[in-house]
């Protein structure tokens, strides 16, 4: 809470008040966690997906593999996230959209990409795997974040910044 104040502190930032994009249960953590709950949603509490809005699998999956910084990476968990991708395609199947996979490292985010250029996707699902900065503002219909770490060590995630962009690019359903 301390970390996230000074964060505030140092860096003032002039925002709007309205977002338009992410469904209400997205939107409440980032609102209470970087925003003191001033921000506020427009956008109705139903969403066009059979998926729930919010979502958050303890993995514990796996172990860490680092080459170097930029390579850091978890096959496990990127295993359980290409199913998962395929599992939420399927969902989504019917009325198309897109997904986005949201890697913490560039690691995470080839090996994820190399796990789900095999999977047989509808064509009506666009696909999109990048780092946290890589999303910089994009949206996605469904979102799935791979943190790679886990425990008590979440590494550059500690970024407040990167962790609110991270939240905050799903318009109907984060996991």
């Amino acid at each position: 809470d301390k970390f996230f104040r000074e964060v505030k502190k140092t860096n003032p930032v002039h925002m709007l008040k309205i977002q338009y994009r992410m469904h209400n249960e997205i939107c409440a953590f980032p609102s209470r966690t970087f925003y003191e709950n001033l921000l506020e949603t427009s956008t109705p509490n139903t969403s066009p997906l059979a998926i729930h809005p919010y979502t958050v699998y303890d993995m514990k999956v796996g172990s860490l593999n680092k080459k170097d910084r930029k390579n850091i990476h978890n096959n496990e968990e990127a295993d359980a996230v290409a199913l998962l991708c395929k599992i939420v395609a399927e969902k989504m199947n019917s009325g198309g959209g897109s997904i986005g996979i949201i890697a913490a490292y560039q690691g995470q985010k080839k090996v994820i990409t190399d796990k789900i250029r095999p999977l047989m996707l509808p064509r009506n699902i666009n696909v999109d795997v990048n780092t946290i900065d890589g999303f910089q503002g994009q949206e996605r219909d469904v979102v799935i974040l791979s943190t790679v770490r886990q425990g008590d060590s979440v590494g550059f995630m500690g970024s407040p910044e990167r962790i609110n962009v991270a939240l905050t690019r799903a318009k109907y359903a984060l996991i």
